[in-house]
C-alpha cells in the first residue's frame, strides 16, 4: 500500500477522542482511552523512558485491577446526562533505570466535554491540531500528526459479530514534546480508543517506532495456553520508505532469559517475508478479576503484561525482487511489546 493520508479525514477523526453518542453500552462494556509515551533516555539512548496510562470504564457493579477494588457508581452518568462516568485511571512509568509499578491507579470520576477527559490527577484535550496529556503534577506532553503517510493515518473501525461489537480509534504515531519533572522530552507516542462489548481475549502485540519514519506493529488474538494459544487474528503492518507492508499470517513464540520475554516474531506470504526479535528490557502488568454472574464466587482473570523493548535482528525480504531490509537500515526500534493472557467476561 502506497503512502495515503487524508488530512480532512484524519482531523475529523482525532474530534470524535470523546464522542461515544452512537455507542450502546449493555451489561459487561468496557470503554478505555490508552496512551503509550516513548522518550528520550540521555543515560541510555536505545532504551527510552516510557509512560503508559489508562482511562477506562466497564459497565459492571465491581471488579479490580491489581489491589484496587472499584464498586463503580453508574448513577453518576445518569445525573450526569453522560458528561460524568465513574471509572479508573492506571498507569506505570520506566523512568530509564527502574519500573514504577501503580504509579497511578485510581477509582475517580471521568469528566468530559467535547474536546476533553479529566480525572483527579489526568487530563486529555484536544485543541486544534494538538493534543495534550497530563500526568499527576510533573508530567505534560503535547503531541501532533506530524508525520502524514498511511501508518500514521488515524482509523476509526468498528466491527459487529454475533451481538457483540468492537469499536476501535487509533493514532499509530503522534510526534511527542514536553516536560517531565522540569525538564525537557521529546520522543513519540501512540493512542487508541477502544469500546468492547465482548470478552477480552488473550493476545500479542507491539508498536515500534525508528527513525526516519519507518515503523511496525502487529498483533494476534490467540485463545490461551490452555489450548495451544490457537491463533484467532493476525497480522503485521511495516512502513517503510513511502510503503505500507501488511501480512496477514504471523507466528509469534515467546522465549524467557533472566525474567524478561523475547518474542520472535515471523510471517511470510506470496510476494513478503519478514522476522525479528521483540527484546523486553522492562515489565509492568495489570491484573483483572471480575466476578462471573451466577456462578458465584467465581471469578474471570485476566493479566495484561506491557513491556518496554526493542526490536532486534529485523530481516524483510521482497520475494519478487530480493531486496533485503535489514536493522542496519532502519536503526533499532523503541516501542512496547504486550501479552495476555486468561478472559474476562
Amino acid at each position: 500500500m502506497k503512502n495515503v493520508f487524508n488530512l480532512k479525514k484524519a482531523t475529523k477523526i482525532q474530534n470524535k477522542i470523546f464522542d461515544f453518542s452512537n455507542t450502546k453500552p449493555r451489561s459487561g462494556t468496557w470503554w478505555w482511552w490508552f496512551f503509550l509515551f516513548f522518550f528520550n533516555n540521555p543515560k541510555n539512548p536505545e532504551k527510552p523512558r516510557q509512560l503508559m496510562i489508562l482511562w477506562s470504564t466497564k459497565r459492571d457493579r465491581e471488579i479490580s485491577c491489581n489491589d484496587l477494588n472499584i464498586i463503580l457508581n453508574h448513577d453518576l452518568e445518569k445525573k450526569s446526562r453522560g458528561k460524568i462516568i465513574d471509572g479508573a485511571v492506571a498507569a506505570w512509568y520506566f523512568d530509564g533505570e527502574k519500573m514504577h509499578h501503580n504509579f497511578v491507579l485510581e477509582q475517580t470520576p471521568l469528566i468530559f466535554s467535547k474536546n476533553s477527559l479529566r480525572a483527579a490527577k489526568s487530563a486529555i484535550e484536544v485543541k486544534g491540531k494538538k493534543i495534550t496529556v497530563v500526568v499527576n503534577k510533573g508530567i505534560k506532553f503535547d503531541l501532533r500528526l506530524k508525520e502524514k503517510n498511511s501508518f500514521t493515518m488515524p482509523t476509526h473501525d468498528s466491527k459487529k459479530m454475533l451481538g457483540f461489537n468492537y469499536e476501535l480509534l487509533r493514532m499509530n504515531k503522534l510526534d511527542l514534546t514536553g516536560v517531565v519533572d522540569g525538564k525537557k522530552a521529546s520522543g513519540s507516542s501512540y493512542f487508541q480508543r477502544v469500546f468492547l462489548n465482548a470478552p477480552a481475549l488473550p493476545w500479542y502485540w507491539g508498536v515500534f517506532h525508528f527513525k526516519k519514519g519507518t515503523a511496525l506493529t502487529y498483533f494476534k488474538i490467540h485463545s490461551g495456553r490452555a489450548t495451544g494459544e490457537i491463533p484467532l487474528k493476525r497480522d503485521v503492518q511495516f512502513f517503510y520508505k513511502g510503503t505500507l507492508h501488511r501480512i496477514n499470517k504471523i507466528k509469534v513464540r515467546r522465549t524467557d532469559k533472566s525474567g524478561l520475554p523475547t518474542f520472535h516474531v515471523s510471517g511470510e506470504n506470496k510476494e513478503k517475508k519478514f522476522s525479528f526479535y521483540v527484546e523486553a528490557y522492562s515489565d509492568s502488568w495489570w491484573k483483572f478479576r471480575k466476578k462471573i454472574k451466577g456462578i458465584l464466587p467465581i471469578k474471570s482473570t485476566f493479566l495484561w503484561h506491557e513491556y518496554p523493548a526493542v526490536i532486534k535482528k529485523f530481516e524483510f525480504i521482497d520475494k519478487k525482487t530480493g531486496k533485503k531490509v535489514t536493522e542496519k537500515d532502519i536503526g533499532i526500534g523503541i516501542g512496547n511489546a504486550e501479552h495476555s493472557f486468561g478472559i474476562l467476561v
